[in-house]
């Protein structure tokens, strides 16, 4: 490591990536990590997530920055020192205690690097990938998802299918709607995942990763087995404010429109058994 180099500040311009991985002086990554914080009123976050205080996940991640920096913003091009120490947080210091909202990012960032690790996924190269035409039909026609845009495919084994399966919304789909599900007469419907204060792990990553989403074909089987497929695509649209929610969101957008982030569809199948 080099001599230590003087404070400096995202707004003194510090925007050479090149020139500081040289510097090999993760110092520089000290001293600019709280012009990150500084967007965000850290009041509105929540103080421990699965046994994790947030900002302690912050200072531990810290020791191996220059390792991830290596490792995931490779693919970060065309921007700036602000954009991809925000990367950091959103890919890696998230990743403990926000898992799909953190692979989201790595997914989009990476050529899906994270769906091609897991067991239980697998990967669509395109549209005509996908088995199932009704989905195809919703994806092309409905959403609009180009033909050549990549997808994952996840199992109802998969921890993203056992989360969102699992959720308060779902549940509530299913007593709202039993009866018809028995019978098999509802073909699509939206869903939304919300911050929940009782469940905030869990809630605030579904609200991260998915946020808005479709169910479809929702049955309930004689055996009592609850299935269905979600749908979703991953397509950000800028927001005005600087909310908590709206500075990564924000982010995507902008690694969306450098064409950085690579947006993709996901189908996952839910299994839940009722009785």
């Amino acid at each position: 490591m080099t001599t230590a180099a003087a404070p400096l500040t995202l707004n003194g311009g510090v925007d050479n990536y090149d020139e500081l991985m040289q510097q090999q002086d993760l110092i520089l990554l000290k001293n600019l990590y709280p012009d990150i914080m500084s967007q965000v009123d850290v009041s509105q976050l929540p103080m421990t997530i699965n046994n994790y205080n947030p900002l302690d996940v912050v200072n531990d991640f810290k020791d191996d920055i220059n390792k991830n920096i290596n490792n995931y913003l490779k693919d970060y091009k065309n921007t700036n020192l602000n954009e991809k120490l925000q990367g950091i947080v959103y890919e890696n210091i998230f990743h403990p205690f926000l898992p799909m909202a953190a692979n989201s990012t790595r997914n989009g960032m990476h050529n899906l690097n994270e769906a091609k690790i897991d067991t239980n996924a697998k990967i669509y190269e395109n549209l005509n990938d996908v088995e199932d035409k009704k989905v195809v039909d919703f994806l092309q026609n409905t959403v609009k998802v180009p033909k050549n845009v990549k997808g994952i495919n996840y199992n109802a084994k998969s921890y993203v299918s056992q989360n969102l399966g699992n959720s308060p919304e779902i549940s509530k789909f299913i007593i709202d709607n039993f009866e018809a599900l028995e019978n098999n007469k509802i073909t699509q419907a939206p869903v939304e995942w919300r911050y929940n204060s009782s469940d905030k792990s869990n809630s605030l990553d579904r609200f991260f990763a998915f946020q808005h989403a479709t169910i479809m074909n929702p049955k309930i089987d004689s055996n009592g087995v609850f299935t269905a497929k979600i749908i979703d695509y991953t397509d950000f649209e800028y927001r005005n404010g600087k909310s908590v929610t709206n500075i990564p969101n924000n982010w995507g957008y902008n690694m969306q429109q450098k064409g950085n982030y690579k947006n993709y569809f996901n189908v996952i199948e839910i299994e839940r058994k009722l009785r």
